[in-house]
């Protein structure tokens, strides 16, 4: 129990890094976003838009889904959506690197679960 809480606490430092990420897409006030922030905004957009839906969600997964979307972004960086869209050795990569990065929490922090 004791390690659990410790690997808990580590997760949330660990997550800090998407606060230090810098998104490739800008705000209404000219600014550009953290990851951060963008995941914060889709945990939202999913716990309002959610329950509203005509098919039935799982709103809980949705939430989790928002909030952890974007964890491999810490060490993998954001690439510009335009980017892997038209290139696809950009996009190769990107989904490469994604699945690579996405991993090291995973087993950095075997106690969460990720799905």
């Amino acid at each position: 129990m004791q390690k659990e809480i410790l690997e808990l606490i580590d997760l949330i430092e660990y997550s800090e890094g998407l606060k230090r990420e810098i998104r490739n897409s800008w705000l209404s006030d000219k600014r550009q976003e953290s990851v951060a922030e963008h995941s914060w905004r889709m945990a939202l957009m999913a716990s309002i838009i959610g329950p509203r839906l005509t098919m039935e969600i799982d709103l809980n997964k949705s939430i989790k889904m928002a909030i952890f979307h974007d964890i491999s972004e810490i060490e993998a960086g954001d690439v510009p959506t335009i980017l892997h869209m038209t290139n696809s050795k950009v996009s190769d990569k990107k989904t490469s690197d994604e699945q690579y990065r996405y991993r090291q929490p995973q087993e950095r922090f075997p106690h969460r679960r990720w799905k």
